[in-house]
């Protein structure tokens, strides 16, 4: 078994990121570990930036305040090393957690929005559905306050089926 808790909670990680074939975001780890009551938010923190740093994981910002992780070829082979050492209960808990939760998982990595500020001092709102490697969708808006950029971007995060549904129905409609 592991040499303490720190270590275990990393094979978590590294194995709910295995088991997904794709990125988590900060808020999907932390529902893993607080739901089972792993540990606390904040350990959870610490271990992400400990894997960081010493490159078992990657991290990318998806969109304003928000950070996803995937796993390294590092990571990989980690996880596939000390897989054993990740009690089976636990293994199946992760499981059961992303088979329930995989369309939420799905989508918020291939629907993203995120805003930065322009020279000319307004806010360029970038929103992308992609499936897979398949970018769908790739637009760009500006609007001239960043709380219009925030609501844009969330509304995006929310509707973007129904929004992409009737781009498509309009533009292909004679």
């Amino acid at each position: 078994m592991t040499d303490s808790p720190f270590t275990l909670y990393k094979l978590i990680v590294l194995y709910a990121l295995e088991k997904t074939s794709g990125p988590l975001t900060n808020a999907q780890l932390s529902d893993i570990f607080l739901s089972h009551n792993y540990t606390s938010y904040f350990h959870l923190q610490e271990v992400l930036s400990d894997m960081l740093e010493t490159g078992l994981i990657s991290s990318q910002a998806l969109h304003h305040n928000m950070t996803c992780y995937a796993l390294t070829d590092k990571g990989r082979s980690t996880i596939e090393y000390f897989y054993n050492d990740i009690s089976p209960a636990i293994r199946e808990e992760i499981t059961v957690y992303l088979k329930e939760h995989a369309r939420d998982i799905r989508n918020t990595s291939r629907i993203t929005a995120d805003y930065q500020k322009t020279a000319a001092q307004d806010y360029l709102v970038h929103c992308r559905v992609q499936e897979k490697e398949a970018l769908l969708m790739d637009l760009q808006i500006t609007v001239p306050t960043e709380s219009a950029a925030l609501t844009m971007a969330e509304n995006w995060r929310k509707n973007s089926p129904e929004i992409y549904d009737t781009l498509m129905k309009a533009l292909l409609s004679d």
